[in-house]
């Protein structure tokens, strides 16, 4: 009886890992912004995406919404804080949960989940789904809601 009240319970421990990557995830957004204000460039890789990614890959969708969520809320809270509280900063973080969901679940269908790295060909996999297609596929995201809020525009891909 009373090794049962020394054992946290399982929705306790879902509670806490989901606050524990939410502050990785703050962390981790908080890091490449400040290379962006450091480099005036975009950073070429953003880490809370890829921990997003692979939290989706390989956690079962039941804990999916909670850690999700968080790591959102981490994203908002760390571009909030260095860039202000604005609507991008919640638009590009939402951009960046998409396309991490993406991801994952484009890695839950190519990759087997035992050994999701095991040969060349899976290696060539995750490459094109996480590598090449989801990231251009978040650029243009958020090129195309740039646009539309009248920031940026398409003229550096159009010729002419």
């Amino acid at each position: 009886m009373t090794t049962e009240i020394l054992v946290p319970s399982k929705r306790t421990t879902e509670w806490f890992r989901a606050l524990l990557l939410g502050c990785v995830s703050f962390a981790l957004t908080l890091f490449c912004l400040e290379l962006i204000k450091v480099s005036g460039h975009i950073s070429p890789l953003w880490f809370s995406t890829a921990l997003m990614t692979v939290l989706v890959f390989r956690l079962p969708l039941a804990s999916l919404p909670l850690i999700l969520l968080s790591c959102f809320t981490g994203i908002v809270l760390a571009n909030g804080l260095v860039l202000g509280l604005t609507i991008a900063s919640v638009k590009y973080p939402l951009i960046n949960l998409l396309q991490a969901i993406m991801g994952g679940s484009l890695l839950r269908v190519m990759l087997d989940r035992q050994s999701p790295l095991g040969s060349l060909l899976s290696w060539s996999k995750m490459m094109v789904a996480v590598g090449l297609f989801t990231p251009l596929l978040g650029g243009l995201l958020a090129a195309w809601t740039a646009a539309m809020s009248g920031h940026a525009s398409f003229r550096f891909s159009l010729p002419g």
